[in-house]
């Protein structure tokens, strides 16, 4: 048991009946034994209580709870990862499908230079779980794992279906800042303490359609994301130990500014001298980099 250390799966639902019993079916078959399953429901309307019951009733392992109040998608997996006992916790979408091996491979990565995350790929299915050929992450095209915060300051690469990571992170990481989702508020402060690592695999296959609940900033306008920026540095900064504090001042104030209606030339410089490290999740040139700074925030 030394070698099989527990691993929590905390599973968060809400109205999934569709497609919940198709995970609920890869997460029992794990090639890797020593689980938990805690199930969270949040109040569905649908039958997914009921299927969550059902499952709890073949497998011992599988443990439901359901809130007495809706408390959205990022606070009820926060209240779920709260109720997990294992020494690691990985993350299940109520909707995605699993690769058979994803925990013990995931656990293999994790344990090799004692992180306290592990980050893997995502493959792209439609509605019907055919392929859509995309993948949400690539390894080539990011220093995610570099532990330098500042990397994650325009755009988050972390989704909480394709983690594994320590308990003691939710320990250190908790309670959840106001303007933060679960998973994006794990990966900063686990690439703050320099200890995230990449598995260069597919071990989930993310379900793309018309009721994912994750958050979509496309239609948001250039003004809004500029305060949801505010937001979230706003966020970094509760960090004591945050690295780079110096340069998180500095961009709230000029974000603040410009939040009250200045069209102020020192953020655009201020951006477009750090552009390197801004956009280094993007594999490209120089150009197409301040161009995704531009798309987003300029």
């Amino acid at each position: 048991m030394m070698n099989s250390p527990l691993i929590s799966i905390a599973l968060c639902t809400y109205n999934g009946e569709k497609f919940l019993s198709e995970q609920l079916d890869s997460i029992v078959k794990q090639t890797y034994q020593n689980i938990e399953v805690i199930a969270v429901d949040d109040c569905s309307s649908d039958n997914t209580l009921l299927i969550l019951q059902e499952y709890a009733s073949k497998y011992p392992f599988i443990k439901v709870f359901r809130n007495s109040e809706n408390k959205g998608y990022s606070k009820n997996f926060e209240h779920a990862i709260s109720l997990c006992q294992g020494e690691y916790i990985s993350i299940s979408d109520q909707d995605d499908i699993w690769v058979a091996n994803k925990l013990e491979l995931l656990l293999a990565k994790i344990k090799t230079n004692d992180d306290l995350l592990v980050h893997s790929i995502s493959s792209k299915i439609d509605e019907n779980g055919k392929s859509l050929h995309q993948t949400t992450f690539d390894k080539r095209s990011s220093d995610y794992d570099s532990g330098d915060p500042r990397i994650l300051t325009l755009f988050n690469i972390f989704l909480g279906h394709s983690m594994l990571f320590k308990r003691d992170l939710a320990q250190i990481a908790f309670p959840i800042p106001p303007h933060s989702t679960y998973d994006a508020w794990l990966g900063f402060v686990a690439t703050n303490q320099k200890r995230v690592c990449v598995l260069e695999e597919v071990t989930t296959f993310f379900r793309q359609h018309n009721n994912n609940t994750s958050k979509n900033w496309e239609g948001e306008t250039k003004l809004e994301k500029i305060r949801l920026l505010q937001n979230k540095i706003e966020d970094f900064l509760t960090v004591p130990d945050v690295q780079h504090r110096a340069f998180f001042e500095k961009l709230y104030n000029l974000v603040e500014k410009r939040v009250n209606g200045s069209m102020n030339i020192n953020l655009l410089l201020f951006l477009l001298r750090h552009r390197k490290v801004l956009a280094s999740t993007f594999n490209t040139g120089t150009i197409s980099k301040l161009n995704h700074i531009r798309k987003f925030y300029i």
